[in-house]
């Protein structure tokens, strides 16, 4: 099978499967690290690609900051509807990432 070389189009690919994020709506941890993509499936292969990385919040109507990276388990805030979903990723759904 061919795995695309750059993270985000394996991420694309293969690794940014559905069944391996617990997608919670309306909910957000604390101190994570802001970025700004423009899709959900950029900011998850951001987050795949750093070792420290177990969640990430999306909130695409934060111009500017629309992917928080997250180091820590949320302990979570509950929003007004509608604005933040909060994703934590299953590692051992990925497999082994091979890149070539």
């Amino acid at each position: 099978m061919f795995i695309p070389a750059d993270r985000a189009q394996a991420c694309a690919y293969l690794f940014c499967r559905s069944d391996c994020w617990i997608k919670t709506k309306d909910v957000h941890g604390w101190y994570g690290d802001s970025r700004d993509f423009s899709t959900v499936d950029e900011c998850q292969a951001a987050c795949i690609s750093d070792d420290r990385c177990v969640a990430i919040d999306w909130d695409p109507s934060n111009a500017g900051h629309t992917c928080w990276i997250l180091a820590s388990r949320i302990t979570g805030e509950t929003l007004d509807p509608g604005f933040v979903t909060h994703y934590e990723l299953n590692r051992t759904c990925l497999g082994e990432l091979h890149l070539y």
